[in-house]
């Protein structure tokens, strides 16, 4: 049964404070919302939750027209030229800038309404609540290194003293980590950019960029598939008084299908690397590294094995289960279209997502 989007998002009536978060103590974050469930309510926070409606009319109206809310090219600025459709080989190495009709607020909010649009229906604080909860859930499962120092799951082991509301612990030792970093170039804290350090350390944003990109590789490759394997992934957090940003890097090996056969593991012929830059400071981002190569004739055996006369080993090549389809996201959802997931199709994502909320 597909998801409604005729209900209204559904918003308590708050107090606005008096109180300038985009410069308040050090220890005010410590003080107002450390052992809390809640992160500060800033500007990002507020355009979440006030733009989700305009997203569900968009969302349906490219649901009228079978297309998707979101593409690379909505994100990012490049001519058709730059990935070819149909070629069995390609070499790609380019960097793409920011589509300035898709700000960084508005792309951060994008990540959350189509990777957990459900949680928009709840009042504010219960959205509050479910992020914070994502961002500490997140942040422990990845390597991330804040002024080249790293930060892994080792770390809020060690640091975490105590075994409930684990993840909302591990929110707030991770915006602390930021403030104190922040406090070393500027006395008053601005906790809209802490917000959305933490806001981009969630799944989200990595499924979501691996799914604009890896879409553009399904329409160049089709009617081929490919999959993901051996991914590899890792953030980069700079805070100085010049540059205040976040790096994302991804790089995978890829495996394509050779005439719609099933593909082997033994014969990778592709490689795709990224890095997602944002700057923070000046609210940009772009894809600061992009590269992607791939040869199809090198998929698959059957092009070498020109000699049938001699006896072979009766080899069956079988979908593994340890790679991950071009189209799944690396936050583990499924390959089907974009909208399809998001307006509650009968997907494999939607069985996983009710899955997770369960357990959650």
């Amino acid at each position: 049964m597909k998801r409604s989007f005729n209900k209204k998002y559904n918003s308590k009536t708050i107090k606005k404070r008096t109180m300038n978060l985009n410069s308040v103590d050090i220890k005010y974050y410590s003080l107002k919302y450390k052992n809390t469930k809640y992160l500060p309510k800033t500007q990002i926070m507020n355009y979440m939750f006030k733009n989700f409606n305009s997203f569900v009319h968009h969302a349906r109206l490219c649901e009228a027209l079978n297309v998707n809310p979101l593409s690379l090219e909505d994100c990012f600025t490049f001519m058709d030229n730059d990935f070819p459709n149909g070629l069995s080989k390609n070499n790609i190495n380019t960097s793409l800038k920011m589509n300035s009709k898709m700000h960084l607020d508005k792309l951060i909010s994008y990540c959350y309404y189509i990777k957990q649009p459900n949680i928009f229906y709840y009042p504010e604080n219960k959205i509050n609540e479910t992020i914070k909860y994502q961002i500490g859930k997140d942040i422990s499962r990845d390597e991330r290194l804040i002024n080249n120092k790293m930060y892994n799951q080792n770390y809020y082991i060690e640091n975490i003293k105590t075994n409930s509301d684990v993840n909302y612990r591990i929110a707030d030792l991770f915006y602390q980590n930021i403030i104190d970093h922040l406090y070393k170039i500027n006395k008053r804290i601005d906790l809209n950019i802490v917000n959305k350090f933490g806001l981009l350390s969630a799944q989200n944003v990595y499924g979501l960029i691996s799914d604009l990109i890896i879409d553009k590789l399904f329409q160049m490759l089709k009617p081929e598939m490919s999959y993901m394997f051996n991914a590899k992934k890792h953030v980069e957090i700079i805070i100085n008084p010049n540059n205040i940003s976040m790096e994302f890097h991804f790089a995978t090996t890829l495996l394509i299908t050779q005439n719609n056969k099933p593909v082997d593991i033994e014969y990778p012929c592709g490689n795709m690397e990224f890095i997602f830059l944002v700057d923070i400071l000046n609210n940009k981002y772009e894809l600061s590294k992009f590269v992607l190569n791939y040869d199809i004739n090198k998929c698959g055996p059957e092009l070498r094995q020109e000699d049938n006369s001699k006896p072979s080993n009766s080899k069956v090549y079988m979908k593994p289960k340890y790679v991950v389809p071009a189209l799944a996201a690396t936050s583990g959802i499924v390959a089907t279209p974009f909208l399809l997931s998001l307006l509650g199709g009968k997907t494999k994502k939607n069985k996983t997502m009710k899955k997770r909320q369960k357990n959650k």
